[in-house]
């Protein structure tokens, strides 16, 4: 069975169900052969999910706030 190409960023969506680098692709789907992982070359690899700014490195500026400034009064 073909799997996802290890370097593909982003999804394909197959039937409604979206394959992501790695995954088994179904039997009977049919995907293009640029997204299929060449057989015989897939390697163990380990997904490590990280959400953009949970790691702050120490002594790092407080992030700044969003949006523009409120109103005062004297405006």
């Amino acid at each position: 069975m073909s799997r996802i190409r290890l370097d593909l960023v982003g999804a394909v969506w197959i039937d409604g169900v979206a394959l992501l680098a790695g995954d088994e692709v179904p039997e009977g789907a049919v995907v293009g052969e640029h997204v299929v992982e060449p057989e015989g070359e897939t390697e163990t690899v380990e997904v490590v999910e990280t959400v953009a700014g949970d790691e702050v490195p120490e002594g790092a500026p407080e992030k700044p706030k969003r949006g523009r400034p409120r109103k005062t009064e004297s405006e």
